[in-house]
């Protein structure tokens, strides 16, 4: 250690006392050892050898003197002066920031890595503010090895903890973390479990009988299915029926995922998220009479958690047969729901929105994704009464929206009662340079806020685009003043799918095409001739390359005859040259001034309104 050497006098003095001490000292044992040495016929080399031990013992006696003086040099530091409560705060604030990754040097695939507990290690009253504070070892990670999740649990005493088994590796023996799972539940305040084979899945779960009283956060994950086949025929596993022991008063979130027959054991009035997410769903056998008791238990399990604000189902709706006796269910009302995702089969999909009320809902907060089976007589009609249901209270709205975005085997639809407007735009002048001295700005129609979110999938060769008519033909007029139409990079878009999709929509006064939509409806145009969208005013062609010789020549041919009076381009690659024929073909046209060649590199030509095919991303994360 080193130390500033601002006054020589004042170190002279030090070391000269010191060295005094050590003189003084060493001179005190030699002469007890020769005192005690009588015996002439000892030899020498033993009497030296008892010296060196005495000697050793001081040296280990000035370590931890050294020890003890450090510890009252680091407690002058100005940092030191900080009371323990303030250091344990900043430290909680590294333990988010910086969590252990690897506390164990055998393991060599992952680099050594203790992350927070670094500041355990730079002095005695930092160790002691940290192993003082229960709460900054609450957060317990089976992932870091047997022995320091009982370490933790050692020093997290009796404070409430976070225990997550993910990361769980197969050598671990499974029945130790079972037992310490079992006998911490009590307090526990958030909780992930997850499973990866059928040891795991055995072991762990089966210990979730008993009480959480503190419990205020769970998530419940196993892909066991997803990966044994075997089990993947047979269904996905049940969760334990009595979870929690049924006492959980606490419990406000509560995820879960890749498990079957759960409606029953989550008995929990106080949840105020819910999401359960299963990657499929096995076709049942069962009698109508008996699915229709697994749905009536589903809803009535959801009419006992009268505090949900948040509800996302992914294929967690029990299955139903179709002419059966849906009138005999409740109807149930979810006062404080106000976001809600549903995804199943179309059937199920109907009958859950048929019989689930939430009025807090607001616009823009629900999305239905319905997988669709023609052949079996489960197609879109099913869910036709349900759209149709939200139109009453906007079928007099004169200027609304919709947007259709669609990849292969399906689509998404998004209505809206009201358009918005593109960021503000330039209107091209005469030479394709200047602005035009028409006072501005300008902006093109765009896409409202939806109060109808649908996503449609399980579609075979065009029965997508009979669909999308049907569908368009339930909307009234009003809502398809603008029509916006974009797609997945890879979907292809064949002139009769146009035909069969769009024709007949007179309604549409302003059509928005981004992509690779906005260039099939060029080449479209230009190898049929037809007009699509005969009675639009105008046209945004978005994110389009105008820089490819194919798309001029077909522009050119396409709006040869006749073409729209307005054309907005928005984030597209136009040349000087096309912009001066542009506007002699078109009487107003107006940009953005945006040539981003970067996006033209872009493997991933998704559209924002349906990137993800109107999946919500997963707010919970990965555990």
């Amino acid at each position: 250690m080193s130390v500033a050497q601002d006054d020589p006098a004042l170190c002279l003095s030090a070391l000269e006392f010191w060295h005094d001490v050590e003189k003084r000292r060493l001179a005190q044992i030699i002469c007890t050892m020769h005192s005690r040495d009588t015996s002439p016929l000892r030899p020498s080399h033993f009497a030296d050898a008892d010296v060196r031990i005495r000697i050793g013992h001081e040296m280990d006696a000035v370590v931890r003197m050294l020890y003890s003086l450090r510890f009252y040099y680091n407690s002058l530091a100005p940092v030191n002066r900080l009371p323990p409560e303030v250091l344990t705060r900043v430290f909680s604030f590294l333990q988010v920031l910086d969590p252990p990754r690897n506390l164990d040097h055998a393991k060599r695939a992952v680099p050594y890595n203790i992350g927070w507990l670094r500041v355990t290690h730079i002095c005695r009253q930092w160790r002691i503010a940290a192993l003082g504070y229960p709460r900054l070892w609450s957060n317990i990670r089976v992932s870091l090895g047997t022995n320091w999740m009982n370490t933790f649990l050692h020093r997290a005493q009796m404070a409430p903890i976070v225990f997550s088994t993910a990361g769980l590796s197969v050598t671990e023996r499974h029945s130790d973390v079972a037992s310490t799972l079992a006998s911490n539940l009590c307090r526990m305040r958030e909780l992930r479990v997850s499973a990866l084979t059928s040891a795991e899945l055995a072991a762990v779960f089966w210990t979730l009988d008993t009480a959480a009283p503190v419990l205020e956060k769970a998530s419940l994950r196993t892909t066991v299915s997803y990966w044994d086949f075997a089990l993947m025929e047979s269904g996905m596993p049940a969760l334990p029926a009595n979870l929690f022991n049924s006492a959980a008063p606490r419990l406000r979130e509560l995820r879960i995922s890749g498990f079957s027959a759960f409606w029953l054991s989550i008995p929990f009035r106080s949840l105020v998220s819910l999401n359960v997410d299963n990657y499929f769903r096995n076709d049942g056998q069962g009698a109508s009479d008996s699915q229709l008791r697994d749905f009536d238990a589903c809803l009535g399990a959801l009419a006992g958690m009268s505090m949900l604000e948040s509800l996302r189902l992914k294929y967690a709706l029990p299955e139903l047969s179709l002419g059966a006796a849906f009138h005999a269910l409740p109807t149930i009302t979810l006062p404080y729901v106000r976001k809600f995702s549903l995804s199943d089969h179309v059937l199920e999909c109907a009958v859950a929105l048929q019989h689930i009320s939430t009025p807090a809902l607001k616009e823009g907060d629900m999305h239905v994704r319905c997988t669709v089976n023609t052949a079996a007589g489960r197609g879109v009609d099913l869910i036709h009464p349900w759209i149709i249901s939200r139109l009453p209270a906007i079928s007099s709205i004169c200027s609304g929206s919709t947007s259709i975005y669609c990849w292969e085997g399906g689509f998404t639809l998004c209505v809206s009662d009201h358009c918005t407007s593109s960021p503000a735009l330039e209107k091209i002048g005469a030479d394709a340079d200047s602005v035009n001295s028409e006072p501005g700005p300008f902006y093109a129609p765009a896409m409202g806020t939806p109060f109808l979110q649908l996503s449609l999938d399980g579609f075979a060769d065009t029965e997508a685009a009979i669909e999308i008519r049907n569908t368009i033909g339930l909307l009234p007029p009003g809502c398809l003043e603008s029509l916006k139409l974009s797609g997945r990079r890879a979907f292809r878009v064949e002139s009769q799918y146009w035909i069969v999709a769009f024709g007949g929509c007179d309604a549409v006064r302003h059509v928005t095409l981004v992509g690779n939509f906005a260039g099939a409806f060029i080449q479209i145009q230009a190898a049929t001739r037809e007009h699509l969208f005969a009675t639009v005013d105008s046209v945004t062609l978005q994110d389009l390359d105008f820089t490819v010789e194919e798309l001029i020549l077909d522009l050119q041919i396409a709006w040869h005859n006749e073409t729209a009076r307005i054309v907005y381009l928005l984030r597209c690659r136009i040349s000087r040259e096309v912009r001066e024929w542009m506007v002699r073909r078109v009487p107003r046209v107006f940009w953005d001034g945006v040539s981003d060649s970067g996006r033209w590199n872009s493997e991933n030509d998704d559209d924002e309104d349906g990137g993800k095919d109107g999946e919500e991303e997963d707010e919970d994360g990965a555990d």
